[in-house]
């Protein structure tokens, strides 16, 4: 056997690997792509899952929002009613202030005893625990004036009036009697109207 045959037998065995270890690796790769396609395949329907379940909580969330704007709405309307009623409520107090003042039944003897008691002890409290806020110290200092006097003309008793709604304003949830001093200068109205 000569080199030749070595040779060509050599090169026999050599491309019967490559063509046995081309051929596993096609097999292999082949094998390989189908288990990789079904995992893919397989990653693909999740994901189309997690999309359906992810667009029905968008549409969950869509329907959450519109009726978290309809309690929105709701809210805002009883917040108008009340404001409405609580605005009728006062406007008639005022009125049937004024008319008792004016007819005489709240009579404006009665003024000095309000004032020397309740109206005086209530505004000194006041006076001590708020600010200036939104009212200024010289329209604080007024309203005292308003309570101290004796008598007011009419032009003071609605600048009282403006004056005390401010405080009332401002300090109704704080300080309820607040309102004492709003209603006192309404009488004020009512009994200037007679001058």
């Amino acid at each position: 056997m000569g080199m030749d045959e070595v040779l060509i037998g050599f090169i026999g065995v050599v491309i019967t690997v490559v063509v046995s270890a081309v051929s596993t690796a096609y097999w292999l790769g082949s094998r390989f792509r189908g288990g990789i396609e079904d995992r893919l395949n397989e990653l693909r329907k999740g994901l189309s899952g997690v999309e359906s379940e992810l667009s029905g909580i968008k549409v969950e969330l869509g329907n959450v929002k519109a009726r978290l704007e309809k309690v929105e709405d709701g809210i805002s309307r009883l917040r108008r009613s009340l404001l409405d009623f609580t605005t009728t409520i006062r406007n008639s107090q005022e009125f049937m202030i004024e008319m008792l003042s004016y007819e005489g039944v709240l009579r404006p003897e009665a003024a000095s005893v309000i004032r020397g008691g309740e109206l005086n002890r209530l505004f000194e409290s006041l006076a001590s625990r708020i600010s200036g806020n939104p009212l200024t110290k010289a329209e604080f200092e007024e309203i005292r004036r308003y309570i101290q006097k004796d008598e007011l003309t009419l032009e003071e008793a609605y600048r009282f009036k403006e004056l005390a709604w401010k405080l009332v304003r401002e300090y109704r949830y704080r300080f309820p009697d607040v309102w004492k001093i709003y209603w006192y200068a309404v009488a004020w109205i009512g009994w200037g109207d007679k001058a």
